[in-house]
């Protein structure tokens, strides 16, 4: 993939959480008590046993990181 930034070649990998799934909350929204995430999109695998993770491209370059948050296989 090409970085839409810089446009050299971005490597593919991924993105893991470790116990939970990563969420996405738009900066004007605050988490509830500190901790809870209400109406964020969530990036998690399919799989209640799978590691969670999502496909990303990271260019080494301008250290930018695109995440499909509609891939996580």
């Amino acid at each position: 993939m090409e970085c839409p930034y810089c446009k050299k070649e971005m490597i593919k990998g991924y993105l893991y959480g470790e116990r939970h799934a990563l969420k996405w909350l738009p900066a004007d929204k605050k988490l509830y008590a500190g901790i809870y995430a209400f109406g964020a999109i969530s990036l998690k695998s399919d799989s209640f046993w799978a590691r969670q993770r999502v496909k990303s491209f990271r260019c080494s370059d301008c250290n930018k990181l695109i995440i499909d948050i509609n891939d996580t296989k």
